[in-house]
């Protein structure tokens, strides 16, 4: 009976530990909507800028971004991501695809010392 307590209690404690807070949601979307401000001040036209699958993964900001260029045409959705909210990377320049796969892809990994932060997408 001891042992079905307890393991009832581990469960519970662990399905709440996974459970992201309100405190953590509101964190992860200050990040995302400060990168996304320092994205959209470094542009040439910066109320054309579109963001798509904007999400905060471990200590990462990841995401795409389409903006109009000098000649007022789009010129695509790109991949760009920024590390503890600081060091910006955008495609094509500054950007490592192998980085890219550490911080923001489907095999990212937890760092071994792991920020407060888990994947969660941002709306």
């Amino acid at each position: 009976m001891r042992s079905l307590v307890l393991l009832s209690l581990f469960t519970l404690a662990s399905a709440s530990a996974a459970v992201p807070s309100k405190a953590d949601k509101k964190l992860d979307a200050a990040k995302a909507s400060a990168v996304q401000a320092y994205i959209t001040n470094t542009l040439k036209d910066p109320e054309s800028v579109r963001f798509r699958n904007v999400r905060v993964k471990w200590e990462a900001v990841c995401g795409e971004m389409n903006a109009k260029n000098g000649f007022g045409g789009y010129v695509g959705f790109r991949r760009f991501y920024a590390i503890d909210g600081t060091d910006l990377h955008m495609e094509p320049d500054r950007f490592d695809e192998n980085q890219w796969d550490r911080f923001c892809g489907p095999n990212a990994k937890k760092p071994e010392q792991p920020a407060p932060y888990h994947e969660k997408w941002i709306e």
